[in-house]
């Protein structure tokens, strides 16, 4: 997944420090600049995260950002769960949505002139990395490393009326 080089240097920073407290990293994002950038970071647990890890997480993200200073000006962290449809980042991500239906969005077209992606994940591929999706009748072989946005897709249905 593209990371620019701003947003690896944070996940190095912050990765360490959510994992000592029991927790992993989704997700991280910069977003906006000049003093009105947005930090997000996304969180979670073998048990999901509650409201009081969150905090937690987010006084000691706000300390350790305070001390390295690595944005320049000034920022809103938002600390949070990365909820159902949650971004695929990590390898792990992938391997674990295997069977699931995802959202992609590539850099580039890649197939049919298409950037954007809707499908059953079949499988991780390790050499590459890239990832198998089904859509429809097709299937299509995406390569990570070029993919600006991956997700869950979680698929909502519609309330039914009442008789």
């Amino acid at each position: 997944m593209k990371k620019n080089e701003r947003e690896q240097s944070l996940w190095r920073l912050v990765e360490p420090a959510v994992e000592a407290l029991g927790m992993s990293l989704v997700d991280l994002e910069l977003k906006g600049s000049g003093g009105h950038a947005v930090l997000r970071v996304l969180l979670d647990t073998p048990e999901g995260i509650k409201l009081e890890e969150c905090a937690r997480a987010s006084r000691t993200l706000s300390d350790l950002l305070d001390l390295s200073d690595p944005i320049p000006g000034r920022y809103t962290l938002e600390v949070g769960s990365p909820g159902v449809n949650r971004p695929l980042v990590l390898p792990a991500h992938f391997r674990a949505a295997v069977g699931q239906r995802v959202r992609v969005r590539m850099e580039r077209p890649v197939v049919d002139k298409t950037k954007n992606f809707l499908g059953e994940l079949l499988r991780f591929i390790e050499d590459g990395p890239a990832i198998e999706l089904k859509m429809d009748d097709k299937s299509v072989v995406l390569p990570i490393d070029q993919m600006v946005k991956a997700n869950i897709d979680f698929p909502f249905e519609a309330p039914r009326p009442k008789k």
